[in-house]
């Protein structure tokens, strides 16, 4: 199991599962938060709060499909959003490519004046779907000739030890592999500060899909997690 699993399974998936049937794993929560993870390999890991466990009866049950287990979610008004797909940093991602005008640095509130600048040439509607902000938690820039051409952020997922990426580029500096480079750069960063890199797309975009291909990101699975209905 790769350490990035093994990350999964000790925020969500630690208890000993209630339910290990042929194609599904049902854990009681330890931080009452509703997930479900349908690994790439076809298993499905699903863990939730007590009293929700209650509410479905699953007790007993030891040969429930997902398609069961999702029945009865419905059943008992438990919503889930539409999936995301995860991805992780391949293990064998490392810092390459880096020439003589470009490097890669944090970026800080002293970077207010070029992060501006760098935004100004990106349209509004990338900037929305990227999400990249500078005063997000951690944030790092690639410079071509001391430009900045990909911004990228992140923050931890759900107080786990998971970090979030987003990333954009100029439009005069895409398909050039500075993306890529720039998150090998950002994944030695967070392993150093004892996260993981992780990128969750919507399963139904896909320019973000093939961002994650084109940066060389490995899928894991689908998460969802649960929706809140007023």
């Amino acid at each position: 199991m790769s350490t990035f699993h093994q990350e999964w399974y000790s925020h969500y998936f630690s208890s000993v599962p209630i339910i290990e049937s042929a194609e599904l794993s049902v854990f009681p929560s330890d931080n009452d938060k509703l997930a479900v993870l349908s690994l790439s390999h076809g298993r499905t890991l699903a863990c939730l709060p007590k009293e929700q466990l209650q509410k479905i009866d699953v007790h007993g049950h030891s040969n429930l499909t997902v398609a069961a287990f999702r029945e009865k979610l419905n059943k008992a008004e438990i919503f889930l959003y539409k999936p995301d797909y995860v991805y992780k940093a391949a293990d064998s991602l490392k810092t390459v490519g880096i020439q003589d005008n470009m490097s890669c640095r944090a970026l800080t509130e002293d970077d207010e004046a070029l992060f501006s600048r760098f935004c100004s040439e990106i349209s509004e509607d990338d900037l929305d779907n990227a999400w990249v902000e500078l005063d997000h938690w951690a944030v790092y820039g690639l410079f071509l000739d001391d430009e900045l051409a990909v911004a990228s952020s992140l923050y931890p997922f759900r107080d786990s030890k998971l970090a979030d990426l987003d990333i954009v580029t100029t439009p005069i500096q895409r398909r050039k592999g500075l993306a890529k480079i720039l998150v090998s750069y950002a994944n030695q960063q967070m392993r150093e500060k004892g996260y993981l890199l992780q990128y969750r797309s919507q399963i139904d975009n896909m320019e973000s899909i093939a961002l994650a291909e084109s940066l060389g990101l490995e899928l894991v699975g689908q998460y969802e997690g649960q929706k809140v209905v007023d």
